[in-house]
């Protein structure tokens, strides 16, 4: 199985910023957040762990893991840069954006073009080519820490859906919510 978790709350995120690759430290209610995902995930054994190198994702894995004993930590921990958040670009990274801007630049960007903003086709060869990847490795359980635009990106990867690749039709995934990809079904379920 692939258990994937988007990283805890920061300020940005509960002032509804657009983080993108800004490096942005977790807030208090991120720390409770990551530990409670640590909580659901204690008892499961992975074999590898992925986080993308931006801090958000990182602090929410090493709370992750504080709820871990000594003795159960998995063979390998990977930073991994094609796990980032899309890099939303002048016009949106760091500021806060209506609903339909946000529909737009997840569903095609066919009202505007968003200055310098990575192309949606660029986080899907990264999400490919991580997946293809992961996919391959010798494991049981391995657990990803990313970001939520990304992650609406995998669910298109993983699963063909949405099969016209509008990803503003894609869940939100909240903070700290924890995904389950498997991989024999090639289905989605929540924990």
């Amino acid at each position: 199985m692939i258990y994937m978790i988007r990283h805890g709350e920061t300020e940005w995120n509960k002032e509804g910023r657009h983080q993108g690759l800004t490096d942005i430290t977790l807030n208090s209610m991120g720390v409770r957040q990551a530990l409670q995902a640590g909580e659901a995930l204690k008892d499961i054994h992975f074999d590898y762990i992925f986080t993308s190198p931006l801090l958000r994702s990182y602090q929410t894995l090493r709370y992750v893991l504080s709820k871990r004993g000594i003795h159960d930590r998995p063979a390998k921990i990977i930073s991994d840069a094609r796990i980032v958040e899309f890099f939303y670009g002048d016009d949106l990274e760091g500021k806060v954006n209506p609903p339909e801007v946000l529909i737009d630049f997840y569903g095609g960007r066919k009202e505007r073009d968003y200055k310098n903003a990575e192309a949606k086709e660029s986080v899907e060869a990264r999400a490919k080519n991580f997946f293809d990847e992961i996919l391959k490795l010798p494991h049981e359980n391995i657990l990803v820490i990313t970001h939520g635009g990304f992650l609406r990106v995998a669910t298109w990867v993983l699963t063909g859906k949405p099969a016209d690749r509008d990803y503003s039709k894609v869940k939100r995934i909240r903070n700290c919510e924890i995904i389950i990809y498997d991989p024999k079904t090639k289905t989605l379920s929540e924990r």
